[in-house]
C-alpha cells in the first residue's frame, strides 16, 4: 500500500497535469535572460574583423583599464584621446582612429569643472567637436548617469576617471567577488550600447620598479580578469618621456605586446615618437643614476657610436632609451664641433 505522502505526491502530479491539459497552469516565471546561438549559426554568419575604436589597440566594444602611477598624465592622455575622437582626427599617438558617433561621455571624480576647464584651455583644441564631449561631475549613481547619457546620445567612448572614487564605500578592492559584482553593470552597458568603457586606475606601490605587468594593478586579480584590455602608462628616464604598455589584449598577436610605444608628453599633450622599447627594459632604477655614472654611460654610448654601432643597437646594449641615446650623441657632436 502507498503511504500518505506518496499518495499526496501522485495526486498533486495528476492535478498539475490536468491543469496543463486545460491550459490553466501558471507558467514558470523567467528570472534570467540569455541568448543561445549554435556554432553553425555563428560560423555561417558573414565573417568580419573585430571592430576597433583604435586600430591595433582598443576594441570598439568592451571594458578596459588604463592604469599607471600618479602624476604621469593619465587623465590628460584620456582627455586628448576624447578630443581627437570627437574632432574626427585620423590618428592619435600613432594609432588610427575609427569612431562611429564621434561622441564621448567623460565621468570625473578627481577633477572638477574649473580644473577641467583649465586643462582644456592648456590643450588649445580645435573647438569644432567639443559639444560632443559630455563631462559629468558629482555623480553618485555611476551606472545610472552613464546609461542615461548613452540612451540620449550614443557614444564611442565612456571614460571613468577615476575608478576607485566610484568603487569606494564598504567595498574592498581586494575582494574579487565584490569587484566582479561592481564591474558587471559596466560590462553590460558596454555590450548593450556597443561602446568602449575605460576605467582609469592605479598600480601598486613600487610597481615602476618592476617590469610592466597586469599583476601590478592595485587590488584583486578580478579587475584584470574582467577587463578585455589592460594598458599601463609608464614613466621613462627623461622628464617628458612616457611609455604606453599593452599588458592584456587577447585579440592582439603577442608580437604587438612585447614592446611599449614611446610617447612624448609636453604642454599637456602626448605625441608618438615612433620608437618601441621592450617591456623588460622599462624598469625604474631604485636609485637615480649619479652624475659620475651618467658620464660613464655617455662615454660608453659615444664609443659605440664611433665604432659604427647603430643607435637602436646602442639602446639595446646599454638599456638607455633610444631618444636619450640620440640626444647624447647630438649634444656631444655639437660640443666637439664648437670645441675641436
Amino acid at each position: 500500500m502507498l503511504d500518505a505522502t506518496e499518495k499526496s505526491i501522485r495526486n498533486n502530479k495528476s492535478s498539475f497535469a490536468e491543469m496543463l491539459k486545460n491550459g490553466n497552469a501558471e507558467k514558470p516565471t523567467e528570472t534570467h535572460s540569455f541568448t543561445v546561438i549554435t556554432a553553425k549559426e555563428l560560423i555561417d554568419r558573414p565573417f568580419t574583423k573585430l571592430p576597433m575604436l583604435v586600430e591595433g589597440l582598443i576594441p570598439s566594444v568592451g571594458l578596459s583599464v588604463f592604469a599607471g602611477s600618479s602624476d604621469l598624465g593619465k587623465s590628460s592622455w584620456l582627455r586628448q584621446f576624447a578630443i581627437h575622437l570627437v574632432n574626427g582626427e585620423e590618428r592619435f599617438c600613432g594609432f588610427k582612429l575609427n569612431p562611429v558617433h564621434k561622441n564621448v561621455v567623460f565621468v570625473c571624480s578627481e577633477d572638477d569643472a574649473s580644473m577641467t576647464q583649465h586643462y582644456l584651455h592648456n590643450l588649445k583644441p580645435n573647438r569644432s567637436g567639443l559639444e560632443s564631449i559630455r563631462f559629468i561631475f558629482d555623480s553618485v549613481d555611476l551606472v545610472g548617469c552613464i546609461e542615461k547619457s548613452i540612451k540620449e546620445t550614443p557614444a564611442d567612448l565612456v571614460v571613468v576617471d577615476c575608478m576607485l572614487d566610484f568603487y569606494g564605500g564598504a567595498r574592498s578592492i581586494s575582494q574579487a567577488n565584490e569587484l566582479r559584482a561592481w564591474l558587471g553593470p559596466l560590462k553590460r552597458i558596454a555590450n548593450k550600447y556597443n561602446t568602449q568603457v575605460i576605467l582609469l586606475h592605479h598600480v601598486g606601490k613600487r610597481a615602476d620598479e618592476k617590469e610592466p605587468n597586469k599583476a601590478n594593478l592595485l587590488g584583486s586579480v578580478g579587475l584584470e580578469q574582467a577587463a578585455r584590455l589592460v594598458l599601463e602608462l609608464r614613466a621613462g628616464e627623461e622628464p617628458n618621456q612616457r611609455y604606453l604598455c599593452i599588458l592584456k589584449a587577447n585579440f592582439l598577436p603577442n608580437t604587438d605586446k612585447v614592446d611599449a610605444h614611446e610617447l612624448k608628453f609636453e604642454d599637456f599633450r602626448f605625441k608618438s615618437t615612433g620608437y618601441r622599447r621592450p617591456l623588460i627594459e622599462i624598469v625604474k632604477r631604485s636609485t637615480e643614476r649619479s652624475g659620475e655614472q651618467k658620464e660613464e654611460m655617455v662615454l660608453k654610448v659615444m664609443e659605440l657610436y664611433k665604432n659604427g654601432v647603430s643607435q637602436s643597437d646602442i639602446a639595446r646594449q646599454t638599456m638607455v632609451p633610444k631618444t636619450t641615446v640620440n640626444r647624447w650623441i647630438k649634444t656631444c657632436s655639437t660640443q666637439q664641433t664648437e670645441n675641436p
